[in-house]
């Protein structure tokens, strides 16, 4: 018999919420669809929320302040929009959020 995960909503029994991990496995989906390395691809993300825009190969991420300390992105290719979604400053300030996510993650 398989072992349930919690079944309740909201967070799960650590610090963060299903909506962080989700946003991590897509940050990691589109750097691995773009071949680029997961680590440096959310230091950008992270240089874009300091500096309102960076680079990472073919990719332009602009960051455009938002409410409730949330900042959303938007990466394109080109003038071709490749996403555009709100990560929280939470998520942000934590730089080492994204290795340990890489780390515990058997799917990358």
């Amino acid at each position: 018999m398989r072992k349930k995960l919690s079944t309740k909503r909201g967070r799960l029994p650590g610090e963060y919420s299903r909506a962080d991990i989700r946003l991590l496995e897509y940050l990691t989906w589109i750097s691995t669809k773009h071949r680029i390395d997961s680590g440096k691809f959310f230091e950008k993300l992270v240089d874009a929320w300091k500096h309102q825009e960076s680079r990472c190969k073919d990719l332009t991420i602009k960051c455009r302040k938002g409410a409730n300390y949330n900042n959303v992105f938007l990466i394109t290719n080109s003038s071709k929009v490749i996403a555009q979604f709100p990560i929280p400053e939470r998520i942000l300030t934590k730089t080492s959020l994204h290795k340990e996510f890489i780390q515990e993650s058997p799917v990358y």
